[in-house]
């Protein structure tokens, strides 16, 4: 069973964040970051965000690509097994029905795919000629439907591109126009984002390992950002070191404040030099490559709530342990929120899937799961939503330390 944020209890950490979809090469074991001299800037200046108490912002959207060694070694083909748990196949074959608009698609349902009873549900295996038939719509309306189930890690996190970038998703790509054009018939949209989750039906058709990386260096990517604050002789240092720095660290923000106009007239601070010693060693980098794979990796709860620690505390890898920090130092923010709240995304059926931690506007600090391939980045929460692809829209609960008493002390 899920349990609901408004309950003040989380779902089964890890089910949902640490699922999130990556490539596992068990050959990897070494330690990658990446530096600022990896990103590729979207704009080619920076944009202001709106005014709050947040001070004057700007941000740079960018991309943080994959080191090439670990797009080259990640496996193309995923086991396409589809589980529909506590559904019957005669329910569930009712659903998919319902799912595919054209009669072609319904006919290699019948025909060419095989449905089973598992445990008190049931078990798809799909063929590829049905999927490669499916429309747009009917892939989006079946694989949104699928997704719920996180058995379905493929179609519950699939490859993702905000609606909100108005260009093609693959306009920049080197791909020949033949592979382009089937990735094309397999993307399907769902809310702001257009989705793929076929990868394993295009493998024959990737000829290189060049091709190989390529593709993977774009169906892997997200616009991420730089955030910089702009200050000046007339700035309020001590509003600004109140909304950066809270109850432990207000004096430390405003040191760092001063020390960066000194005697000048203004002055741009990355952003990241406020956050407190962790998330400002951890963000626009990606995390060791393990081979273990029985030890928990960090994910988007640890990473939420290890924001304010000195060192992180692996404790946060327990559900029981983070449920009950969030039930004994946090209470339900009912007005806006402010910098270092925790955002939960919580889908239609009021289910938490994500957490982040909230900054200024709409930008977050997030890591979106527990694997490798996921950085620790500063997103807007647009982007941050078009990865987490929903039916139907998602909403934003956030919650706050309380008392101020119990937050740990931070550097």
């Amino acid at each position: 069973m899920y349990r609901r944020i408004g309950q003040v209890v989380l779902l089964v950490v890890g089910l949902f964040c640490a699922s999130c979809r990556a490539p596992q090469d068990e050959a990897l074991d070494s330690v990658a970051t990446a530096t600022s001299s990896d990103r590729r800037y979207l704009e080619d200046t920076w944009l202001p965000l709106e005014q709050g108490p947040w001070g004057n912002l700007e941000y740079r959207r960018f991309f943080l690509p994959m080191p090439e060694a670990w797009l080259a070694g990640a496996p193309m083909t995923e086991a396409t097994i589809w589980h529909v748990p506590g559904i019957s196949p005669d329910e569930t074959s009712t659903a998919i029905n319902a799912s595919l608009l054209t009669a072609k698609e319904k006919e290699l349902w019948q025909q060419t795919c095989r449905l089973e009873p598992e445990g008190d549900g049931s078990v798809i295996h799909p063929s590829k000629e049905f999927r490669w038939a499916l429309e747009p719509a009917s892939r989006a309306k079946l694989y949104l439907w699928l997704a719920q189930f996180p058995q379905n890690p493929t179609l519950a996190f699939p490859f993702c591109y905000s609606t909100a970038d108005s260009s093609d998703w693959m306009h920049e790509s080197n791909l020949p126009p033949e592979l382009l054009a089937s990735i094309r018939q397999l993307i399907y949209p769902a809310d702001s984002s257009l989705c793929f989750a076929d990868l394993d039906l295009i493998e024959d058709k990737i000829v290189s390992r060049e091709q190989r990386v390529e593709l993977l260096g774009i169906l892997y990517r997200h616009p991420y950002c730089d955030i910089r604050l702009h200050i000046n002789v007339t700035t309020d240092l001590s509003a600004l070191s109140h909304y950066w720095g809270e109850a432990y660290r207000t004096e430390k923000v405003k040191r760092t404040l001063q020390a960066a106009l000194g005697k000048k007239t203004e002055a741009y601070i990355s952003l990241t030099q406020l956050f407190p010693y962790l998330p400002r060693t951890l963000v626009n980098t990606y995390p060791a490559v393990t081979t273990n794979r029985a030890k928990p990796q960090p994910d988007c709860y640890w990473t939420t709530f290890n924001f304010f620690n000195i060192k992180p505390d692996d404790r946060f890898f327990d559900n029981a342990f983070m449920e009950e920090a969030l039930t004994k130092h946090h209470e339900r923010v009912q007005g806006k929120a402010r910098y270092g709240d925790i955002l939960f995304l919580v889908d239609s059926t009021g289910r938490p899937f994500h957490s982040a931690i909230y900054l200024a506007a709409d930008f977050v600090f997030t890591k979106n799961g527990g694997h490798f391939t996921q950085p620790w980045v500063i997103m807007k929460l647009t982007d941050l939503k078009a990865c987490y692809p929903q039916a139907r829209p998602v909403r934003e609960t956030y919650y706050r330390w309380s008392p101020v008493k119990s937050r740990p002390a931070s550097s």
